[in-house]
């Protein structure tokens, strides 16, 4: 009897599992990433509500010039790259303490999020 929920093993059970990781890491961002930029850095929830809607703005127009490199270049290595800025931008929120840095840490982790969704689909 197989398992229909995981895939065989080798290279798609990887991409599977490499899914799952970014999908659970997404939500853990997505349900404290308010909670840390309010009351660790101090921004009003407007400014961060305004920050993350102008980032992911940015990252929905970025993310289609990244996907086109994908194309070009190989979904794999893209993927590679925009898996590793995901994390520095990531990262780069720890030393966030103003409006403006964290626009342009959100905009760098928007964008890196949807060039790394679009190069994933091509995997």
């Amino acid at each position: 009897m197989t398992n229909a929920l995981v895939p065989p093993a080798g290279p798609r059970r990887t991409l599977a599992l490499a899914q799952l990781t970014n999908s659970v890491g997404d939500g853990a961002y997505y349900v404290t990433s308010a909670l840390y930029f309010t009351h660790v850095v101090g921004l009003a929830p407007a400014r961060v509500g305004l920050g993350l809607t102008l980032a992911w703005a940015v990252g929905s127009l970025v993310g289609v010039p990244l996907g086109q490199l994908a194309d070009r270049r190989g979904p794999r290595g893209t993927a590679v790259l925009l898996a590793l800025a995901t994390g520095l931008a990531v990262a780069s929120f720890l030393v966030v303490r103003g409006f403006v840095p964290f626009v342009i840490a959100a905009c760098a982790y928007a964008s890196a999020q949807s060039g790394l969704a679009a190069a994933r689909q091509g995997l």
